[in-house]
């Protein structure tokens, strides 16, 4: 597939679909361009476990269903013509695919990722600017890696957002969309720094 990214400038969605369905590692869709997502380390890629973990056991409590979903389940966001790979994500009730897919999420209710230096302008940026234009996304957690650090941000409004940050791993995350707690010390379970 890198031959052919590196030979097109810009592709249509449908190529980029068709050209994921095969690839070996994980690309994004940037308005035409496809880019090569990097490899995770150690940590993220047990924090990123600990959250589906922690998420999945918070939701089986509720009385209302939700469905959590791990790093390989795309979302698209189609004002920005983009699609990203979030590391964990919540929908509410029925799952929205895009054009009857099985693979890419319309719906996203909580978004997580966990980031590390060289994602964190990214993820706190232009990935939040382009997740915030979605009708359903209602919350973002971004977990460090490096630390036990996490940013909360809640939709208070179309064009407000609460920006909460939980440092330690006696606290709790208080997550408004799903109407449930998590604590700090699941997220980060076994995570030595």
């Amino acid at each position: 597939m890198t031959a052919i990214i590196e030979t097109k400038q810009i592709f249509t969605l449908e190529e980029y679909l068709r050209m994921e369905e095969h690839a070996v590692e994980k690309h994004t869709f940037e308005n035409g361009k496809i880019k090569l997502m990097p490899g995770g380390t150690a940590n993220h890629n047990e924090i990123s476990a600990n959250a589906i973990t922690t998420l999945s056991n918070a939701v089986r409590q509720l009385s209302l269903k939700f469905r959590v979903y791990s790093s390989d389940m795309k979302i698209w966001i189609p004002n920005s013509k983009k699609v990203f790979y979030p590391d964990s994500l919540v929908i509410a009730q029925k799952p929205e695919f895009y054009e009857d897919r099985k693979d890419i999420i319309t719906n996203p209710l909580l978004i997580v990722e966990v980031i590390s230096p060289s994602s964190e302008a990214s993820d706190r940026g232009s990935k939040f600017h382009d997740y915030r234009t979605i009708p359903t996304f209602r919350e973002y957690l971004l977990l460090r890696q490096d630390e036990a650090f996490a940013t909360l941000a809640t939709r208070q409004s179309d064009d407000l957002w609460r920006m909460t940050d939980i440092h330690g791993l006696d606290q709790s995350i208080q997550l408004e969309s799903i109407g449930c707690s998590i604590t700090m010390a699941d997220l980060y379970f076994n995570i030595e720094f």
